[in-house]
């Protein structure tokens, strides 16, 4: 076997292993997926305090989800307290989706609990070995990002 078919196989497992690490061990009283979304409305609060909320596309686009799952989940976080929604001023057919305040206590509540965890890590591995880590996986996404806009373009994909 060549050296980067193994390579290769280890970077799969390695992936595969990252992806099925048991979450719900650290998220308490919610769903992954809840998790997601309400870090999704959270962050782009933040990034955006001058827009009242979040439309449910946005959402549905950075989790590469359909619209109709992520209304669903919505009405679920809609019916436990945790989010809002107002209609859009400037479009009366779209609705802003915004955290309570509540909901905004279970986010924060949910990032201490994060924060605890990863600095637990963080102190078994090291914060240096940790840094160099994070620099060399952006630097593999980078190459294999780039790779994979090149095979797009030999391929003769549109823009």
């Amino acid at each position: 076997m060549s050296q980067p078919s193994s390579l290769m196989q280890e970077w799969i497992a390695v992936s595969h292993q990252a992806r099925h690490i048991r979450w719900p061990m650290l998220i308490q009283g919610m769903s992954q997926v809840d998790f997601f979304v309400m870090h999704q409305i959270y962050h782009h609060m933040h990034e955006h305090p001058e827009i009242p909320g979040i439309y449910a596309s946005e959402i549905a686009a950075r989790g590469h989800v359909s619209r109709a799952a992520v209304s669903r989940q919505l009405q679920q976080l809609e019916n436990r307290g945790w989010i809002a929604r107002c209609t859009d001023p400037n479009s009366k057919r779209n609705a802003f989706v915004y955290l309570t305040d509540e909901g905004n206590a279970v986010v924060q509540r949910q990032h201490k609990i994060g924060e605890e965890f990863f600095d637990r890590v963080f102190a078994r591995v090291g914060e240096e070995r940790m840094q160099e880590a994070m620099s060399l996986i952006r630097e593999i996404i980078s190459a294999m990002e780039a790779e994979l806009q090149k095979n797009g373009k030999e391929k003769g994909e549109c823009k």
